[in-house]
């Protein structure tokens, strides 16, 4: 089923839920979505590309702390990892 008002739909979907997703893909190019299944594809691809980016976060903490055991600085294990300074790290 096509929706009609994909503006309306996703503001109330957001609105509804809470969910500030639907509101990202509001802002995104509403183009090719025409059905909730559209919606869902764009979900499910946001939720995809938020995993890689936090599985690649987690492989550089896992470097910097093996640099740390080895003996490196904090600052020379960060800039070797290109750690970004905001991430707090455990010691």
């Amino acid at each position: 089923m096509e929706i009609q008002h994909v503006d309306e739909v996703l503001k109330l979907l957001q609105v509804m839920t809470g969910d500030a997703r639907y509101k990202r893909i509001f802002g995104k190019k509403k183009e090719g979505v025409h059905s909730m299944c559209d919606v869902a594809e764009r979900l499910e691809k946001m939720g995809w590309e938020k995993g890689q980016m936090e599985g690649k976060i987690e492989g550089k903490i896992l470097v910097y702390k093996n640099l740390r055991r080895e003996g490196f600085d904090e600052k020379e294990a960060r800039r070797l990892t290109e750690l970004p300074e905001d991430i707090t790290l455990e010691q």
